[in-house]
């Protein structure tokens, strides 16, 4: 059983950044897709490892789901994508690709296609450069059937992920950056089971809490002083990954919070 990661509203922000449906696009890239549903993709990779892996002591893990295989039309979730990391997606274990022609998509969550197609050579990879940090989509698509293919639940691969190691996709020089990113922010408890809060050590404008399709779904506005805790609440809404993105007049500082049940 695939478990849906619901991102709201995510074809009109391809529609916005000009590539969902617009003329003269290969039709090898294709950004439509319908399971789990036509604006959602499966969470698998989130759930179970955090999303896309991160290279330890120059190794990159492969990260591969065996519950269950590729179909056609649907799409994955996949958050901690580091900007200029190389990344790996593929469904060569199993079946391998060799039920149906395969083509992935590989598209940022403001809608830039990276990659699309396969790599050369392959049935069942496609290896693509990370352009931004943060959530992005892998569509998986019949080959010459974009949306439309009759393979829909047709086994073709357990899906998997890896990494290529270099300084991008080091956990270690991961790490630091987030660390180093909290300095003027501290968010407490984390995970959640709701309500938590959010320490700021100099001025700040406003709090807000976003989805990962950057929908705000909690916000307030900072009195402005030198620092100071305020209370917010996610009890509302679905487990899950959320982002705080807390702005302190001259930069934004975001970070990932985890609501559990």
């Amino acid at each position: 059983m695939k478990h849906s990661y619901t991102i709201n509203n995510l074809l009109a922000a391809f529609a916005f950044a000009g590539l969902f449906l617009a003329p003269g696009l290969s039709s090898a890239q294709c950004l439509t897709w319908v399971n789990p549903t036509d604006s959602s993709g499966w969470s698998d990779f989130v759930s179970t490892f955090d999303g896309a892996p991160c290279a330890d002591a120059g190794v990159c893990p492969l990260e591969e789901i065996n519950g269950f295989q590729i179909w056609a039309d649907e799409a994955y979730v996949m958050t901690n994508v580091q900007a200029g990391g190389s990344y790996t997606f593929s469904a060569c274990n199993g079946v391998g690709g060799t039920a149906w022609p395969i083509s992935f998509t590989i598209a940022s969550q403001a809608g830039t296609v990276d990659a699309f197609g396969l790599d050369a050579g392959s049935v069942c990879q496609l290896t693509w450069t990370a352009s931004e940090s943060g959530v992005y989509f892998i569509i998986v698509s019949e080959q010459g059937a974009c949306g439309t293919s009759s393979n829909q639940a047709v086994d073709n691969g357990f899906p998997a992920i890896t990494c290529v190691a270099s300084a991008a996709t080091n956990c270690a020089t991961i790490g630091i950056e987030e660390i180093a990113a909290q300095g003027p922010v501290l968010i407490s408890p984390n995970p959640t089971t709701g309500a938590f809060n959010v320490t700021v050590r100099s001025d700040a404008r406003s709090i807000e809490v976003l989805d990962l399709n950057g929908r705000r779904l909690e916000s307030v506005v900072t009195t402005r002083t030198m620092g100071g805790t305020y209370s917010l609440d996610l009890s509302a809404f679905a487990a899950g990954t959320y982002m705080v993105r807390t702005d302190l007049g001259g930069t934004v500082n975001t970070q990932r919070i985890t609501l559990i049940r």
